[in-house]
């Protein structure tokens, strides 16, 4: 008889974990436990949503499969500023209490931007960012206790920036029994085309830590935004900005039909290293499809730009992205400035949450054109179906994916490398 799984979710955010584990488990959670905020919404005065929580548009799409998974609410705020190893964490940190009983396993996706490389916060700020994923951390081991948990987090935790968040994962680990195993890899392994380095964190009650293997499955973009049916909804174009649309009429004036060739595929980076600024400014002055208002803006970013280039440090921009066969890591930022392989435009947002493997009936709440920046707080789906399906072949014992003759309680495993330690 095939053993049940059962599992639970903590703050699943935008759901491509949730809906991961979903697929590879076969059925859904026994509950989702997260915090106050966030699968809240607020309306206008028609009763139409404006703005919704990072966990709304999840629930609403569990309802539409017909999924009643209860959902439960943390007595406590987002980021834990209070985190301390050594206090105690009790049942009543959760308003209404779930049933914790014999759970095989708890996923979760913590706040990452402690950890995550574009982050340009003071020391002191990225350690209170990061007491969420150990306020977490410490809640699922030491109340919860299921056979495993596992969170996703940044590609940095794995490296030398990750050192002291590892200590503490490490000894909560120890304190509650578990083992950890590290497994770094990319979304453009796991069945799509997104270049998304990410750090999955597994732990597993008992001496040896879970062994996992390498995939390695990656489709080109234009056959992966073949994938996308002519009647999915939300093909909602997102609009250039004025320093994207002036980039874009250059690139094109300059290269002509050879444009989309450009070698390092950001052509204001292109343009600074070049120092080729000059002659764009003249061309900003001289559009006329901007206002002097406009023009004067993106002359002062284009010479700050300039600056910054010639004094050895990098600038911070969201200048057009010329994809190729790949499209970057999707956030914010990317979503602003990624332009579609054939047509003069960005990817629309059916085309981003495509990007997430996030299903075709699955559709953001509240205004999208100012909630779409939660596409990218996520983790793929694809990705989380392969993670998920090696823990569940551990809990099933269907194969033997770890060595029993080899006790490591700590494991380090780099599937963009092929390695393991």
């Amino acid at each position: 008889m095939t053993k049940k799984i059962k599992w639970a979710a903590i703050q699943p955010l935008t759901g491509g974990f949730y809906i991961g584990a979903r697929n590879a488990i076969g059925g859904d959670a026994e509950f989702i436990l997260s915090y106050k905020g966030n699968n809240d919404y607020k309306t206008n005065e028609n009763g139409d949503i404006t703005t919704a929580g990072n966990e709304y548009s999840l629930t609403c799409w569990l309802k539409k499969q017909n999924a009643n998974v209860p959902y439960y609410i943390f007595d406590r705020t987002m980021f834990q500023n209070d985190f301390d190893m050594n206090t105690n964490i009790y049942n009543n940190d959760v308003i209404v209490k779930p049933n914790y009983d014999d759970l095989d396993l708890v996923i979760a996706v913590p706040v990452c931007s402690g950890l995550s490389m574009v982050t340009s916060a003071k020391d002191e700020t990225k350690m209170l960012r990061n007491c969420n994923m150990l306020y977490i951390t410490k809640y699922t081991l030491s109340v919860i206790k299921p056979k495993t948990y596992v969170f996703e987090n940044a590609p940095t935790l794995m490296g030398s920036r990750g050192i002291e968040i590892r200590e503490k994962l490490e000894k909560l680990a120890h304190d509650n029994g578990y083992c950890i195993t590290y497994y770094k890899t990319d979304t453009i392994l796991h069945s799509n085309c997104q270049r998304r380095p990410r750090t999955f964190i597994i732990f597993v009650k008992g001496t040896t830590a879970i062994d996992m293997d390498f995939e390695d499955n990656t489709i080109d973009l234009t056959t992966y935004l073949s994938y996308i049916p002519e009647n999915a909804t939300q093909k909602i174009n997102i609009e250039l900005s004025p320093l994207n649309k002036m980039l874009l009429s250059y690139v094109k004036n300059i290269f002509g039909i050879y444009w989309r060739d450009l070698s390092n595929k950001r052509p204001l980076q292109d343009i600074v290293t070049k120092k080729e600024y000059g002659e764009f400014i003249k061309f900003v002055k001289n559009n006329e499809e901007l206002n002097d208002v406009e023009k004067t803006k993106l002359i002062k970013f284009i010479t700050h730009a300039e600056y910054k280039k010639s004094i050895g440090m990098n600038f911070m921009s969201t200048d057009i992205y010329i994809t190729d066969n790949t499209v970057p890591s999707i956030q914010f930022k990317n979503m602003l400035s990624a332009l579609h392989p054939t047509e003069d435009r960005l990817f629309n947002i059916r085309e981003n949450l495509h990007f997430m493997g996030m299903p075709h009936d699955f559709e953001l709440q509240g205004n999208v054109l100012k909630e779409y920046n939660k596409i990218g707080q996520n983790v793929p789906v694809k990705t989380s179906e392969f993670i998920i399906s090696q823990i569940i072949n551990h809990i099933k014992q269907e194969k033997h994916i770890t060595d029993m003759a080899d006790n490591k309680t700590i494991r380090y495993i780099d599937n963009i490398k092929q390695e393991k330690h």
